[in-house]
C-alpha cells in the first residue's frame, strides 16, 4: 500500500479486500476518510504580489523561484518566492506565445514550458532566462490539433499533462500522446491551469471558482471550492518544499500560498 504525507497528515490508500482495487477512501490513523471529504478545504496565505503592470498570465514554480509571463506586451517575470523580489525580461513578438496561459517545469533539464492555448496545440520550451529553445505541437485524444490551456509535469512519472475539452491529456517527456481522461464539466467555468504533486492532478476554473482533484491515474475525487476573489490564473506547486501556489487576476499579480487539507 503507498504512504502519502499531505500537510503533515499521513494518509494510506485503503484497497478492497481483493486487493486489487482501490477503494474510493484513505486511512488517516486507521480510520477510514472517504474521498468524498479529501481535499475539500483550500486555504489562503497571501504573499507579497507583483507591482509589474500587465497582463499576467501562466505561472511556474522551481521553488526558488515563481516564472511568469506577461502578455500585451510579453514580458518574462522571475520571482523569488523567500522575499518577494523580482525581475522582468522582454520576450519580444518574434515567438508566438499568444495567450501563454499555463506553464511547467521541468527540473531534469532545468526548461520551462509555455502553453500557448493556440489552436495548433503549440507549446513553447524556454530556459529560466527566458531564451527560446523550440515550439512542440500537441495532439490530443482524437490525434488532431489540441489547444493547451493548462500545462504541468510529473516529476515521479516524467509526465507531462495538460488540459483542454473536460479532461486531461498525458504525454511522455518528449510530448508524445500517451493517454487522456476526463474531469467534471462546469459549463460556464473557463479552464485557468492545471498541477500535480505527482499523486494528484489539480484543474483551477474560473467562474464558478473551483478546483477539481483526481488521482494522477485519472480518478476523479472531488471538487474544492477556492475562496479567493476574482479570477484565479494557475496553479503551481514546488516540489521541493511541498507547498503550492496560486495566483490571482491578470492583472493584479498577487500571489497565495493554498493549502489544501481534509476537514
Amino acid at each position: 500500500m503507498g504512504l502519502y504525507n499531505k500537510n503533515g497528515i499521513k494518509l494510506r490508500e485503503a484497497f478492497s479486500t481483493d486487493a486489487e482495487s482501490l477503494t474510493v477512501a484513505f486511512k488517516v490513523d486507521g480510520t477510514l476518510i472517504p474521498f468524498a471529504t479529501f481535499l475539500q478545504t483550500a486555504i489562503l496565505s497571501e504573499l507579497t504580489s507583483i507591482s509589474y503592470s500587465g497582463n499576467k498570465q501562466g505561472a511556474c514554480s522551481d521553488g526558488e523561484y515563481i516564472y511568469q509571463i506577461c502578455i500585451s506586451p510579453f514580458v518574462g517575470i522571475k520571482y523569488k518566492i523567500s522575499d518577494g523580489t523580482y525581475t522582468t525580461v522582454s520576450l519580444g513578438s518574434s515567438v508566438p506565445y499568444n495567450h501563454a496561459n499555463d506553464m511547467a517545469y521541468n527540473p531534469n533539464n532545468n526548461h520551462i514550458y509555455v502553453a500557448a492555448m493556440s489552436a495548433d496545440g503549440a507549446v513553447m520550451e524556454l530556459d529560466t532566462n527566458w531564451n527560446y529553445i523550440a515550439t512542440h505541437y500537441l495532439i490530443g485524444k482524437n490525434d488532431s490539433s489540441y489547444s493547451v490551456w493548462g500545462l504541468c509535469f510529473d516529476q515521479k512519472t516524467n509526465h507531462f499533462l495538460s488540459e483542454n475539452a473536460g479532461g486531461i491529456a498525458v504525454y511522455d517527456v518528449n510530448f508524445n500522446y500517451l493517454s487522456w481522461f476526463s474531469l467534471p464539466e462546469h459549463p460556464s467555468a473557463t479552464g485557468q491551469g492545471c498541477e500535480t504533486d505527482g499523486d494528484f492532478i489539480y484543474r483551477v476554473t474560473y467562474n464558478p471558482n473551483y478546483i477539481d482533484v483526481a488521482t494522477i491515474t485519472g480518478e476523479y475525487v472531488c471538487t474544492i471550492n477556492n475562496p479567493m476573489s476574482g479570477e484565479p490564473e494557475t496553479l503551481m506547486y514546488d516540489w521541493e518544499n511541498k507547498k503550492y501556489y496560486i495566483n490571482r487576476n491578470a492583472s493584479s499579480g498577487l500571489f497565495y500560498e493554498i493549502i489544501l487539507k481534509t476537514t
